[in-house]
């Protein structure tokens, strides 16, 4: 529903007509949020057996509006709570407890302060929760995201990019305790590796690793190299610590990747290449800032094993 026809009185409207929906977006644009809490949830509330995926962005809701919802939301499958403003672990809590069928929830840029009120003797684990976005959460500290692991042991998506107060310590606990984590995006966390202090030494699952702009050095390359061999996509645009070595140790390790992003990479220089190209064949697109130093000759090798060449916004 787009924003000059989200009122209370249209949605009043539409919950008198009991409509069987499946789907639900409200949007809030530019900051113009007229009071519809009340309205709401008599929508909800007609819709309560049908409804399956709920949007509800930039909203200024607390935690107590979601409480005062949740009972309504029990056949949700997917919740977009994205930039609600005023939100903070109480609501991961109270939804991941009151929809047993939740797959897919997302709670990034929230701005909430810092509460957590997890207790393992009476949250019950959501099992079928398989998508966590979280990002840009100040409030997301390491007790907090291992708790969420705790919670929701069967992810395979876990996003906590920008998340200030993160450390690798936390992010090595949760892959340890979610082992069927594939994706993961920790873009901008201020993280030397993705595994911390985390004893067990084991391969994880991760195929793909979103770590751009984070303090990933050598080190902290090897040990993905080590743990993450079915690894197919990794991003580490920016991440300024990282030599030549520490991608090779990636490259020499990780027999399905595919795709590797070095942009802004200062210390990866181009002469590493054919290098990366002959000794690992599965690579087919790898991302830097310049052709400098690439003669014509190399680049048809390149273009031979089938390894496509992005420099920028340019294609090779």
């Amino acid at each position: 529903m787009s924003d000059p026809l989200i009122s209370d009185k249209n949605i009043r409207l539409v919950a008198k007509a009991r409509p069987l929906l499946k789907k639900l977006v409200l949007i809030c644009f530019e900051g113009h949020c007229p009071e519809i809490h009340g309205a709401l949830k008599l929508l909800l509330q007609a819709c309560q057996l049908t409804l399956e995926e709920l949007t509800l962005n930039w909203w200024p809701l607390t935690d107590t509006d979601i409480r005062d919802l949740a009972p309504y939301l029990f056949n949700l499958t997917s919740i977009d709570l994205d930039r609600c403003f005023g939100l903070t672990s109480v609501t991961f809590y109270t939804i991941t407890k009151t929809c047993p069928l939740l797959e897919i929830l997302k709670m990034a840029h929230t701005r909430g302060q810092e509460m957590d009120t997890f207790s393992p003797d009476f949250l019950p684990k959501n099992k079928r929760v398989r998508h966590l976005d979280i990002s840009n959460n100040t409030w997301l500290n390491d007790t907090t995201l291992q708790n969420f692991g705790q919670v929701c042991p069967n992810l395979q998506f876990l996003g906590v990019s920008r998340c200030p107060r993160l450390t690798s310590s936390s992010i090595g606990e949760v892959l340890r305790r979610c082992p069927r984590i594939t994706q993961l995006d920790i873009d901008g966390l201020r993280v030397l590796d993705v595994f911390g202090k985390c004893s067990d030494h084991s391969v994880v699952n991760l195929k793909t690793l979103k770590a751009g702009w984070t303090q990933i050095n050598d080190e902290g390359m090897a040990m993905i190299g080590s743990r993450c061999r079915n690894l197919q996509y990794l991003d580490i645009g920016f991440c300024r610590e990282v030599t030549n070595k520490g991608v090779m140790e990636v490259v020499r390790n990780c027999e399905r990747l595919r795709h590797v992003n070095l942009l802004g990479c200062k210390k990866v220089s181009t002469y590493i290449l054919p290098q990366m190209v002959l000794s690992r064949p599965s690579l087919k697109n790898i991302d830097l800032a310049s052709a400098d130093g690439l003669s014509e000759r190399m680049i048809k090798i390149f273009l031979s094993f089938g390894c496509r060449l992005n420099f920028g916004r340019s294609c090779l």
